[in-house]
Formats: C-alpha cells, structure tokens, sequence
C-alpha cells in the first residue's frame, strides 16, 4: 500500500465545498472559522500578487488571498456571489477569496483518491479529489497550509488578534526645521489663507451638521466629534465673504450663459451661410474654465459633470470646425443636438453642485480654552515652511490677518489668520451643556491619539503621524541625478536646500501614472537627510484612537519585509489606513544611497519657491 494510501486510512470528516470557474474545490470544515462577503479590501506594497489585502472584519485585520491567482486559476473580478473563506491553519488565520461556496459534505478515506494529471501551479495545492456517487463528481481537495504558505515555515504559528496600543510609540524628535513657521493653508475665494500649524488639531472631511435653531448665520450648526459636540462656523461668512454655494452659482450661470451664447453665435453663422469661427487655442472661456475645474476640484461627483462637459465642448468643434463646412441643416441640428446634451449637463451640475461643493469643503478643528470649534472652509491646501524672513508683520494690516507671507519674491500671498480676532467666542460659552461636553472629550486625548497625515497612492490610502512630516509642497521642478536609485526621480531646490524626491509609487512597485495637479510632494526627516515623498494626493489630517490601530497580520509579516509598516489604523468599517514609518521606508543601503548623492556635482539652481494651488 502506497505511503499516500497509509495517510488517507482512517480520514473522516466534512469539507466546505465551493467554486473557482465551474469546478468544485473542498476545505476541510475544521479549518473554517467562518464564511464572509468580501469588504473592501486594503493594498499592502511589495506583498504577492495573488495578496487582494486586509479587510476589516470585525475589528479584526484579515489577509486576503485571492485563490484563484494563488493556485494559477486566470483571475476574475469580484460578484455578488463571491465569497471569503477564512481559513486557519497553526493559528494563522487568511481569508480565501472563492467564487461561491455550494455546500459541506461529508468526507472520508473511501472516496479519496490520487489527484489527476493538474498544471504545474495546480499540483502542489491539490494533494488528492473525492469522488462521489459513481465518480461523476469530482471535487478537488484544497491544501490550505500550501495555499497560506509564500517561503516561510507555518509550523511557528501566529496570532490574529494582536495587542493594540503597543505599536504606534513616537519618539520625541527634534525639529530641525526649528527656524521655521509651519502653516496649514487653505482656499476662501480667490485667495489663500493660512492658521499656524500648532492651532490646528485635525482636518475632517465636510459632515452633516445639526442646526442650531436661531443661531446666527455664521454658525453652521454643530457636529459630534467623539462624544463632544462641537460648533461649526462658516468662516466665509465671518470674514465677509458670500456663501460658497451662492458664489459658484454666479459663477456657473455666467459660463452657462458664455455657452449658449456661442451656440446662438454658431446658429446665426449657419442662417446667413458664414463660417463659424472658434476661439484660438488656449483663448477659450469655457475651455479654460472646464480645464481648471479638472486640475483643481477635488470633488469626484463634480470631475465627472466637468469632464463630460468639457468632451461635449471638444466633440462639437471637431464636427463643425474640422473637415468640409457641414451643410446648413445639418449644422442646425448639431447645434440643437449640443444644446439639449448642455441642458442636461448643465442641470445635472446645478443639482448636485452643494454635494460638489461638501466634497471640497473641509473643517478645521481648533480650541478656545481647551474647548473644540470647527471652521469651515473651500478646501485645504498645503502644509507650508516659511523662514520668519519672508513673513511680514504689520499693524497695518487688517485686525484679523496676523502676518503676510510673501513668497515667490511678493508674487504669491498668504494671508495668516489670527483665529482671536474672527471666532465669536461668545458663541462656544452660550452652548451650555453641548460646551461641557467638549471639554470632556478632551480628556487624555493626547494619549489616546495619533494624528495622520493621510494620502493616497493609487487606490490605497497611506498615513504618516504628523510629528514626522516636515510640509507638504506641490511638485517643484526635478533635476535628474546620474546612477541615482531607480525610485529616486531626481532632486529640487526648496528654500536653498536639495532634496531628494522618492516615488513611493516605483519604492512600492505600484504601476505609475501620470501626475496631475493633484500630486504633492510630502517632506520627511530620513536619518537626519529631508526627503520628498511624492504622492498621488494628500487627503487630510486625522485624529485615529490608538485602540484602532493594529500590526499586520502575522501571516503577511512572516511573508515579505513589512518593517516599513508601523501599523494598519480601521477608520471606519470600509476605510483602512497603512502607517508608514517614514525613517523605515527606505533600507539602511537606500538611506546611505540618498546621502552618497550629497556628494555627487550640485544640480542647476531651481525655482526657490513654493507654488500655491490657484
């Protein structure tokens, strides 16, 4: 009797049976934990292919495999019918991904047998089928330890749920830009304004809000921030400014009145038999107004109006500007065919143009007397350095603008705001109750805490505690270095210093794309060396309680070099952010390569300044 046979005598049991394309595969019922729908699952850099990522299950970190890339199935994309298995194997647990699951049947040694002939990426999975009934069905038996294992030994063991709270402690370091002031900027109309980076404790994404019946029209209601509930004020309106919503209403009547002028423009061109002329390039109205609501909106739904809008504009010029003139019939009714699509458009804009805008529009969160207020503003921009040279203070001023930061040689202003000359405090106080409660959410907050800078790259979403981030600058100009590491762009000149710029996308081996005006260049302190991490976008500054954060999994450290990795915070049941190390992201032999490039030949000197997001 073959050794195979030996190990199957006596093999009882039951196996949970499901499906990768048509054919049936089975785990044995003692190793599920559970079966699941697949949540949304979170990328980690340099993991395997067939890794889809962790998922938030139940306050939990589960690793994903995706089993049909993992055994050599060609992949497919997730249904409604898929399914996550989670699987344990010596105390490490994964999730499976399947394409449905069918049943649990029972096993035993009798209907075991050999596997058949199977691809080279199969046969190491499948180590023998059951055959049931008369052998018509065939149900492959699934190795879960083969299918877990990537180069390391299981037999160790692991641990899914790890301590919390253990992992995120942040060494007290040095500022070394000590010499310079540190300011969150931010957009209100034309202008870019700023508060010093120490007033501000965090930056939420736009939430819905309580009115407060009565109140006076700056405050914007009150939103519960952990327990606490906390004012809101419109700090347009406290400083004078019409309400956002009524400023891009103006401003989007006046581009769809331009538009439909030009359309009447072209009509009476094809009544009297004249050419319709377009503007030149780059002299556009519309044109240019679309392209710069795509360079600059940071809202999805409005992207998608702007972009099919701007596709309409292009698709009517190329059918009347290019080729023979159109007959006169002809060009009247793709006029009125363009005018109908605009109408539609232009109504979808309307519709969903206060959704646009809380898409932008962030608040920032600041204290009077420990107690938290929001101030909503258009949208954040930068984390700006500026040297105290290039900051002017005057009594001069306006009583609510602190100082003036003049770069780009005074080309480019950013007013710096004195929150205690604007906020009617006044207002917190009258709160009562709601005040009291503020300040008990206060309590240990900086111990129970960690705040992120966050930022996505491709689909991921990244975060590095703000106590490491130096600023956060849009892309400057790159000089290329000869024999720099592959990941390494180049180098640009902020303030008079050289600095390296790592792409995180190729130091992840993320495929890249094309930088757009979104891309932010985010500038850490590496073994003593500032470095820029070019990013996709920034996102925001978040407060994540520390319970909310884990290690990874141990299954996925005992696997690829995760040291990079200081944690995985749940921000909700559908958001996860990766926390970087930053210092660990490169390897000591990277880190030393980044120096060894100080000593290489100074680039050409660069623009010194920062640019500022119009």
């Amino acid at each position: 009797m073959s050794s195979g046979a030996i190990a199957r005598e006596g093999r009882h049991g039951q196996i949970v049976v499901f499906l990768l394309d048509d054919q049936e595969f089975g785990i044995e019922i003692s190793s599920v934990r559970e079966i699941v729908r697949p949540q949304k699952t979170t990328r980690i850099p340099l993991a395997p292919d067939y890794f889809m990522g962790l998922m938030n299950l139940r306050g939990g970190i589960l690793p994903v495999i995706d089993t049909r890339r993992r055994i050599g199935v060609p992949a497919r994309g997730v249904t409604d019918r898929t399914r996550c298995v989670v699987v344990t194997v010596r105390d490490y647990v994964a999730g499976l991904l399947v394409d449905d699951v069918r049943e649990v049947l029972a096993l035993d040694a009798a209907i075991l047998e050999p596997p058949p002939s199977l691809t080279v990426s199969m046969e190491n999975f499948i180590p023998e089928v059951a055959k049931y009934g008369s052998g018509e069905r065939i149900v492959f038996l699934l190795d879960a330890e083969k299918v877990m294992e990537y180069g390391v030994d299981l037999s160790g063991g692991g641990d899914f749920s790890h301590p919390r709270g253990s992992i995120m402690e942040e060494a007290s370091r040095e500022d070394l830009a000590h010499s310079l002031d540190r300011f969150i900027t931010f957009q209100l109309g034309e202008e870019t304004y700023a508060f010093g980076i120490e007033k501000i404790s965090e930056i939420i994404r736009f939430r819905e809000l309580h009115s407060v019946p009565e109140a006076a029209p700056h405050i914007k209601g009150l939103i519960n921030l952990r327990g606490a509930v906390v004012p809101v004020f419109d700090l347009r309106l406290l400083m004078g400014f019409e309400p956002l919503v009524e400023e891009r209403r103006r401003e989007l009547e006046w581009i769809k009145g331009f538009f439909y002028k030009r359309l009447d423009e072209a009509a009476l061109c094809a009544e009297k038999g004249s050419e319709f002329l377009r503007c030149p390039d780059g002299e556009c109205i519309l044109d240019n107004w679309l392209m710069g609501r795509v360079e600059t909106c940071r809202s999805e739904t409005e992207l998608n109006i702007v972009q099919r809008m701007l596709q309409l504009h292009h698709g009517f010029h190329e059918k009347v500007s290019s080729g023979p003139p159109l007959e006169r019939d002809a060009f009247l009714t793709e006029i009125e065919t363009t005018r109908k699509k605009a109408d539609a458009l232009f109504s979808d804009y309307e519709g969903s143009l206060e959704q646009c805008i809380r898409e932008e529009q962030r608040i920032l969160i600041l204290r009077h007397e420990r107690r938290p207020y929001g101030l909503l503003i258009d949208k954040v921009d930068e984390v700006l350095s500026v040297p105290e040279e290039e900051l002017e203070r005057s009594h001069d001023f306006a009583e609510d603008i602190q100082a003036v930061a003049k770069l780009d040689h005074g080309k480019n202003l950013v007013f710096i705001l004195d929150d205690t000359r604007i906020v009617p405090f006044e207002d917190i106080e009258e709160l009562g109750e709601e005040a009291e409660d503020m300040e008990h959410s206060e309590r240990h907050i900086e111990t129970e805490e960690i705040q992120l800078v966050t930022f996505n790259i491709g689909e991921e979403e990244y975060g590095i505690p703000i106590t490491s981030v130096q600023e956060i600058n849009r892309l400057q100009e790159i000089t290329r270095v000869p024999r720099a590491p592959s990941f390494v762009e180049g180098v640009t000149n902020l303030r008079g210093e050289v600095i390296p710029m790592v792409d995180l996308r190729k130091r992840f081996e993320i495929e890249e794309k094309e930088r757009d005006d979104r891309t932010r260049l985010v500038i850490v302190n590496i073994d003593g060396k500032k470095t820029g991490f070019i990013v996709d976008r920034v996102n925001e500054v978040a407060r994540i309680q520390r319970r909310n954060i884990d290690p990874p999994p141990a299954l996925l450290s005992a696997q690829i070099d995760l040291n990079f990795v200081s944690g995985l915070a749940k921000a909700g049941e559908d958001r996860m952010i990766i926390i970087l190390d930053a210092e660990k992201v490169l390897s000591e032999e990277e880190v030393q390569a980044l120096k060894d490039m100080d000593r290489t030949e100074s680039p050409e000197p660069l623009a010194t300044v920062l640019e500022i997001m119009e």
